[in-house]
């Protein structure tokens, strides 16, 4: 799966930089992508 790799590139990139830039991505609540970002501690605030 690239997906997560691509997300750790741009969090690291956002932290290098510096910047105020703040990503957020929706996930199905109990889909299995959001099964495997709450697993990797991907998720830190889940809205509802």
């Amino acid at each position: 799966m690239e997906g997560p790799t691509q997300a750790q590139n741009l969090r690291d990139s956002l932290v290098e930089a510096k910047s105020d830039i703040v990503v957020k991505i929706g996930l199905r609540k109990g889909s299995r992508s959001f099964a495997e970002a709450r697993l990797q501690d991907s998720l830190k605030r889940v809205e509802h």
